[in-house]
């Protein structure tokens, strides 16, 4: 009876040692796994970083564009009110009939000057909000 005892013991041993082989092929893919997923982790933190860094620019140009925005907002109030007064002086300067045609001409000189103005900060918003958009 030793020698089958001897045989089940060997065959059990072939099995373990079968396993065992089969336990180092899996811990190696493993390995090789967790490397390819460690170097995949790795260039996808660096994408981030980048991302970030391209996000911060733009959030940069988008605050820039803002404070354009609104001073050229202010500039063009400022205009709109001496647009009014130009045009209010005018309206005086008619109704007394002082020297009224060269205060007239004098202030739709002015008045066209600002009201250009005006235009042309017009055009500076709207592309500065078509930047921002």
């Amino acid at each position: 009876m030793a020698v089958p005892v001897q045989r089940v013991l060997s065959k059990q041993l072939c099995a373990l040692e079968r396993r065992t082989g089969v336990l180092e092929t899996l811990l190696s893919t493993t390995e090789q796994v967790e490397s390819m997923l460690r170097e995949e982790l790795t260039a996808t933190e660096e994408e981030v970083a980048v991302e970030k860094e391209r996000v911060e620019v733009a959030e940069n140009r988008v605050a820039v564009a803002e404070k354009r925005v609104a001073s050229a907002t202010k500039e063009k109030e400022e205009v709109r009110l001496k647009v009014a007064a130009a045009e209010r002086e005018m309206e005086l300067a008619v109704q007394d009939g002082k020297g009224a045609a060269g205060v007239a001409d004098e202030l739709t000189g002015e008045f066209w000057s600002v009201r250009e103005q005006n235009k042309k900060l017009q055009e500076i918003i709207g592309e500065l909000r078509q930047k921002m958009e």
